[in-house]
């Protein structure tokens, strides 16, 4: 039977060496998480589960991560989640993929593809000026035409990232903001008007929002793309990311 970890400290000893994705620390250093591990004296399986507010998009009422290599302990794992409330899934480890979508009939949302950056590999491409935004350009984010678009930015531009943007006729043209957590920071949403893409507006934003962050000792940029964006791609090898790892996002009940 699962057992619940009070102390965090082997989950970060079990982590560590298990090389796990920077998702699973970010659920349990940035929200209220509880953690599950397959047995505390011996941790081979670890589950997190938080209740995370950013996904007003899904009726979903919390988020689960797991780090494990048997099928046996991911459903172990699995039977301490509440029947009556959704669960959103993000899962890096592939083989659990067919077990969510077949076998517990978990509704599939996306897949995507993790990228890194050292500064070593960073490869600026400023075509156009940025600048970073502050609370006093909060108009900007209406000018956005796009409802999905302006939605999804005042939500990252209200939160806690720093945000960076190109500003012509008192529009904003693009948008990039980081999410902040140690020394390991995200480029967390980008946006960019359609009849300026491919243009150089993402590039250009994302390279200011990367080099605020390797000025203020950042030491890895880390971004996540949906794999179907393919333009989101390119800005990132171009600037000298990496593809690291893929996860995929399922909405699971426990029947």
């Amino acid at each position: 039977m699962p057992e619940k970890l009070l102390d965090i400290s082997p989950a970060k000893q079990f982590l560590d060496a298990r090389k796990a994705n920077w998702y699973i620390w970010h659920l349990i250093k940035e929200w209220h998480s509880e953690i599950w591990v397959n047995e505390l004296s011996h941790i081979t399986s670890l589950m997190v589960v938080a209740e995370y507010n950013r996904r007003p998009d899904y009726e979903t009422d919390a988020d689960i991560c797991i780090e494990s290599d048997s099928k046996e302990a991911l459903l172990d794992l699995l039977s301490v989640l509440e029947p009556s409330k959704n669960y959103f899934a993000i899962l890096h480890r592939e083989w659990m993929w067919p077990i969510f979508e077949n076998e517990l009939k978990a509704t599939f949302v996306n897949k995507q593809f993790s990228y890194g950056l050292v500064r070593a590999d960073f490869t600026p491409q400023m075509r156009h000026p940025v600048r970073e935004l502050s609370a006093d350009d909060a108009a900007l984010i209406e000018t956005i035409p796009d409802e999905h678009g302006r939605e999804r930015t005042r939500r990252h531009f209200q939160g806690r990232s720093k945000s960076f943007g190109i500003v012509e006729a008192n529009q904003l043209v693009t948008y990039a903001c980081t999410w902040e957590s140690g020394d390991e920071r995200e480029i967390d949403w980008i946006y960019t008007r359609p009849e300026k893409r491919r243009q150089g507006y993402g590039t250009s934003v994302v390279s200011a929002a990367i080099d605020y962050i390797f000025r203020t000792e950042g030491r890895k940029v880390t971004a996540t793309v949906d794999w179907d964006n393919i333009g989101s791609m390119r800005i990132w090898e171009k600037l000298g990311f990496r593809r690291e790892d893929a996860d995929a996002a399922y909405i699971f009940r426990r029947l």
